[in-house]
């Protein structure tokens, strides 16, 4: 190890060179970005730069930070790779060779209590190219059983616009970037083998407005997007059309979009959003919630119930406005895996959370959300 104990970031600043090993740097809660010049060997083709973007951690005073060129074999293979970023899958990891992945490893002294980070990874020495920009982004697993771990977590998490740095190569000076992580595990670059990563989402809601429903939603980029179409369906298996508006095409800034439907299901409607290139393919968004009959009440929804890993959870709130509930999600055993505080606003009944099921094993669960003095349990299985 080479420890570095001040906790500025700025106490650090590289130019040039690498640890072969581990590099500890402790850390304090703030916003500051920590270099972390690691190689997989002696060589200058063996360095492997990252980076922690802090995003006011706490609970975590150190990180370690180390690097490997790993050999693909067995189930860690690129064929596993099975996740997507924004609908486009991403089929192939990233290394110094075709038949090699650059693994990263962030490893913090205690599991945070707060706050979120994000990663840089270098695209100094690896098999990228600028035909590759846009084309690539972060993966992570807390499982190193298998490639098909690696996941992009692209609900929870955001990379940049297109075009913007973390994105592109930039001559191998480039690197890809994702911030909102909560958790530690290991880290690899994945990339598209077709066109560009599409729209980055920011967000997709459906608000009750009386006998209507107001429907938003924001891109932090677009490449080559047509148009817009919001379908909804009474049990999300068949949908029919809300409406359809016309995209940007291209951008590099956040755009905002709405739409009202006006003539809601009576009960529940499940809406989703479909984004369409120019060239005819087409993604969707993960769906929203509304249910009529539960809106001046507190009640929890929780879908798709049973749910198989590797499916996000929808978890939608409906209670009174102005509001803050906790939702919680218990094992078995009674032992607290996921944590989260939402809140309702002056306008909205309900508020809608996405949950990678990916961080659970198998088994049966208790959602549980508190408003006040309202608790609200349901039993959730994950096949």
């Amino acid at each position: 190890y080479l420890i570095m104990t001040k906790t500025a970031a700025a106490n650090l600043n590289y130019v040039n060179g690498y640890v072969n090993g581990n590099l500890r740097r402790n850390i304090a809660s703030n916003n500051s970005t920590y270099s972390f010049a690691v190689a997989s060997g002696t060589a200058s083709t063996d360095r492997h730069l990252s980076a922690l973007i802090n995003n006011f951690l706490t609970g975590v005073t150190y990180i370690d930070a180390s690097v490997s060129e790993f050999t693909e074999s067995g189930a860690n293979v690129d064929a596993n790779l099975n996740t997507t970023q924004n609908g486009s899958s991403l089929t192939t990891s990233v290394g110094k060779t075709s038949a090699q992945t650059t693994i990263w490893q962030f490893n913090p002294n205690a599991t945070p209590t707060g706050g979120s980070y994000g990663v840089i990874l270098s695209t100094e020495n690896t098999n990228l190219s600028a035909s590759d920009d846009n084309k690539f982004c972060p993966l992570k697993r807390s499982n190193n059983s298998s490639y098909a771990n690696f996941l992009s977590f692209d609900a929870t998490t955001a990379i940049p616009a297109i075009g913007a740095a973390g994105r592109v190569y930039n001559s191998g000076s480039g690197y890809a970037q994702r911030t909102g992580y909560t958790s530690f595990s290991e880290y690899i670059i994945g990339k598209t083998s077709g066109s560009i990563l599409p729209i980055v989402l920011l967000s997709f809601d459906a608000i009750p407005n009386n006998n209507k429903v107001d429907l938003t939603w924001k891109t932090a980029s677009e490449k080559n997007c047509a148009y817009f179409t919001v379908e909804k369906s009474k049990d999300a298996l068949s949908f029919e059309l809300v409406g359809t508006t016309r995209g940007a095409g291209n951008s590099n800034k956040t755009l905002s979009y709405s739409m009202i439907d006006d003539q809601p299901y009576a009960g529940v409607s499940y809406y989703r959003l479909k984004q369409t290139d120019f060239d005819g393919k087409y993604t969707y968004s993960k769906m929203v919630v509304v249910d009529f009959n539960k809106i001046n009440n507190a009640d929890l929804v929780v879908y798709p119930n049973p749910n198989k890993t590797g499916e996000d959870i929808s978890i939608s709130v409906f209670g009174n406005k102005n509001s803050a509930v906790a939702i919680d999600i218990y094992d078995g055993l009674g032992r607290k895996q996921y944590s989260k505080i939402l809140n309702l606003n002056a306008v909205s009944d309900s508020i809608t959370t996405i949950v990678p099921s990916q961080i659970f094993a198998p088994g049966i669960y208790v959602v549980t959300v508190t408003s006040g003095e309202t608790v609200l349990n349901k039993k959730l299985v994950i096949k």
